[in-house]
């Protein structure tokens, strides 16, 4: 048997698809090192976790065996055989202690409609996460990478590890950087929008990567799933951080849905809004009836509060 042919019988073996034979092999160096009392106290589950990790470097082994000659191969293949399950069966109890140390905590942070949180994480880094947004985080980092996944808005201001890129997952988008300030808008149905305030920020999808510079922004289409980059007015897409509204050639429903997880309400029109109409509006720091009010002046239309935060507007709006 050569060690390309001991190399299949092992792969099947580890996926439960090996015949009677071939794994009465594999069972044979199990048993001549003792392996099956080694792997008593492993559940199903971690035994089968820690294959998948150690797979690679016993792999490794047959394959570098598997250059030398084939008659050579053949004459050692027992001993190589042998020595691979020591390594794979001891390597087994070192993952179950590695693993046990270094178990990663993640933690989920939440806002509702009306609600806004600052978490500040392991490295520094601080997130400011918009209403109605979920941010899921480790407790601590490790590894190489900074690695968290948004749903809803957040502005990150990331503190610099040239060693550790950081990176936000947000439905399959990700955004890369080493350190820098940048917010991210990813809510159901609607375009996930990554604008950089400061530094540098790769943002990729399946099939495209872009990179950004202050002032620029990805928006990752939904409707064609492609990433089209622009410069913009940073100032609109992050001034939410500080309490203030920016809208700029947005239509009616548009400022509703954002006003309705700003302020927690539920906002309905009694008449068909056009999406042709397009307002630039701010609204620094105000109430709610605030809003309304200049709302109404704006977009020429009316507001009614209903029962249990409903608010009703009435009018067609404006027509340009």
């Amino acid at each position: 048997m050569t060690g390309k042919e001991f190399h299949h019988i092992l792969r099947k073996y580890l996926k439960g698809k090996g015949t009677a034979e071939e794994e009465h092999v594999i069972d044979q160096f199990y048993a001549r090192n003792q392996s099956k009392d080694l792997l008593d106290d492993y559940t199903e589950k971690e035994e089968a976790e820690a294959r998948r990790h150690i797979k690679s470097r016993v792999l490794d082994a047959i394959r570098s065996e598997a250059s030398a000659n084939k008659q050579a191969v053949r004459h050692r293949f027992m001993k190589v055989a042998a020595s691979v399950v020591i390594i794979f069966t001891v390597s087994l109890g070192v993952y179950k202690v590695l693993t046990s140390e270094t178990e990663v905590v993640y933690l989920t942070k939440t806002t509702q409609k009306g609600q806004k949180a600052t978490i500040t994480l392991s490295d520094g880094s601080e997130v400011k996460l918009n209403a109605e947004s979920t941010l899921i985080y480790p407790e601590a980092f490790t590894g190489d990478i900074r690695n968290i996944q948004l749903k809803g808005e957040a502005f990150f201001n990331v503190a610099k590890d040239r060693n550790r890129p950081f990176t936000v997952n947000s439905y399959g988008v990700v955004t890369t950087v080493l350190g820098t300030s940048f917010n991210v808008s990813a809510f159901p149905e609607e375009d996930i929008k990554v604008t950089v305030a400061t530094g540098k920020v790769s943002v990729s999808s399946e099939e495209q990567q872009v990179e950004l510079t202050p002032g620029e922004q990805a928006t990752y289409q939904l409707t064609d799933k492609h990433l089209v980059q622009e410069k913009v007015a940073v100032e609109s897409f992050i001034a939410w951080k500080d309490g203030i509204l920016q809208f700029t050639k947005s239509s009616l429903p548009e400022i509703a849905s954002a006003l309705e997880r700003w302020y927690g309400v539920t906002i309905t029109f009694s008449e068909a809004q056009s999406d042709h109409c397009q307002l630039r509006m701010t609204f620094d720091n105000l109430t709610l009836r605030q809003t309304l009010e200049q709302l109404a002046i704006v977009a020429d239309v009316r507001y009614h509060f209903r029962n249990n935060g409903q608010i009703e507007i009435t009018g067609v709006g404006c027509s340009n």
